[in-house]
């Protein structure tokens, strides 16, 4: 090669060397000038508490006023409320500005709260001064009228009080997904409910936040039984039983064979929490969370176990049997059906064992598992019979039909409410009006005699049972992802 080219060659090669060097250089200078703007490079400023009550009362509303400031234009705030329930945290907190946080005292006493903030880069401020608080008064426990699924261990879907003659959203509360547990009440009037997004919640009869309780990973369809200390029972698809104690802690929880559908837990008159598994058994631990028995039936348990006045325990299982059992797990009898059983017995006032099959029929039997009579109701039933305290019962077909039936079998009105049913099933209140939802997203309410009452729009398909609170609020959750509380105009 002649010496020229290959000076010329040389000549560009090093010029394009000290271009991308001076293009490398200006790439880490943008990116040390880029971390500058966007990194915070100190912890952010303790908090200013701007305003926080000296005294209030359990369960009330206790609101904090604070200031965070930051390089950075939100933050996260860690509350210490002092009350042994963990740091409160709330995400993306905007600094420079007044910020309102709420929380509720659950018991009596004097606590100290403080705070802290966290930015970005997780650098950390000091705790602001310890501000303290005194709460009064005591609060008020035990079961609510209506406390687990279908409302009571019977599995009646009856309520005492009235539901609302013209209806009007209340509130609605907000999850991230679709909500299938129903609703229980304590006495207080909180209510419970799980969802789809792992969580189980606790929300006032003013609709603010009382608890959450998350289970990490598994949707929550089994409805919560209350019982008379606050603590909540209940199972997941995690294939797990939990206890939550009334301020949302776990107290316990016990791994099960496979996911826990739609079944809900029942305690027993020996003091057992029995509840059905999609393994086909059916599980019953003391309340401590120890296992005493298990009974495997021959498929599936999709419905909720009922207790008879005599403490006898009713299964379904979708091996289209009914199943008595002692409160020892022993097996009494078994009755044979047409069909897949995938609702919850239901024990009528008179002891009558109600069962919906879905080979079409409604099965009425004894205690002694002699047939009182069957009714044919020409379409399948998914789901779980209510009864009043005379004996009428209600059922839903996936036809998307309510069925009236005396308490002789006898058929006496029957109604549409949507082209097919869904997951929700009938209730039925001191007056004898029926509620229950729809695929439409529809609440439907029909008077005694199957006349239709109003219809309630939700944002999406409703596949839980209503309930009825002591107020006569109708609760009832959506696949819209929200609980939504409807109470009278």
């Amino acid at each position: 090669m002649p010496i020229f080219l290959f000076q010329d060659t040389f000549n560009v090669y090093v010029s394009s060397m000290r271009r991308s060097r001076r293009y490398i250089a200006m790439l880490l200078l943008l990116s040390l000038v880029s971390c500058d703007t966007h990194t915070p490079t100190v912890p952010p400023d303790t908090p200013e508490i701007v305003s926080f009550p000296s005294n209030a009362k359990v369960d009330e509303e206790v609101l904090l006023v604070l200031i965070a400031r930051d390089e950075d234009d939100f933050v996260t705030i860690e509350i210490d409320w002092g009350d042994g329930r963990g740091l409160d945290v709330h995400h993306s907190v905007e600094t420079a500005f007044q910020v309102t946080i709420s929380y509720s005292y659950l018991d009596a006493g004097t606590y100290t709260m403080q705070c802290r903030a966290v930015n970005a880069s997780g650098r950390i401020s000091a705790w602001s001064p310890e501000k303290e608080i005194r709460i009064g008064g005591t609060p008020l426990l035990g079961q609510g009228d209506w406390y687990t699924f279908m409302r009571d261990s019977k599995r009646s879907g009856y309520s005492p009080y009235a539901g609302p003659a013209t209806p009007v959203l209340t509130w609605k509360y907000r999850t991230v997904s679709p909500v299938r547990s129903s609703a229980v009440f304590d006495l207080a009037g909180t209510m419970h409910f799980g969802s789809d997004d792992f969580h189980l919640r606790a929300v006032y009869r003013d609709g603010r936040k009382k608890w959450q309780y998350r289970i990490g990973l598994g949707n929550i369809r089994s409805t919560p039984f209350l019982d008379d200390n606050g603590n909540a029972y209940f199972g997941s698809n995690s294939a797990n039983v939990y206890c939550v104690d009334r301020i949302g802690l776990r107290t316990w929880s016990v791994s099960v064979n496979s996911p826990i559908g739609t079944s809900s837990a029942v305690l027993t008159r020996s003091g057992l929490i029995v509840i059905g598994c999609l393994d086909g058994r059916v599980y019953a631990f003391d309340t401590a969370g120890n296992s005493r028995w298990m009974y495997i039936t021959g498929g599936p348990i999709e419905g909720s176990p009922a207790v008879g006045d005599d403490g006898t325990l009713y299964i379904t299982s979708t091996d289209k049997l009914l199943y008595a059992l002692s409160s020892d797990g022993t097996l009494k009898w078994t009755f044979p059906t047409g069909g897949q059983l995938r609702g919850s017995p239901t024990i009528t006032p008179d002891g009558t064992i109600l069962v919906c099959s879905d080979d079409g029929y409604l099965y009425a039997l004894r205690s002694d598992a002699a047939l009182r009579w069957k009714k044919n109701l020409h379409a399948p039933l998914h789901g779980t019979a209510a009864v009043t305290p005379e004996g009428r019962i209600l059922c839903v077909t996936t036809r998307g039909d309510i069925v009236s039936v005396d308490e002789h079998g006898d058929e006496e009105w029957r109604t549409s409410f949507a082209l097919v049913s869904t997951f929700s099933n009938a209730i039925v209140d001191v007056n004898g009006s029926v509620y229950v939802g729809g695929p439409d997203g529809m609440l439907s309410a029909f008077g005694r005699y199957g006349n239709l009452l109003w219809r309630f729009e939700t944002g999406g398909p409703i596949n839980s049972t209503p309930s009825i609170a002591q107020d006569g609020s109708i609760a009832v959750g959506s696949d819209d992802g929200y609980m939504y509380l409807i109470g009278e105009r």
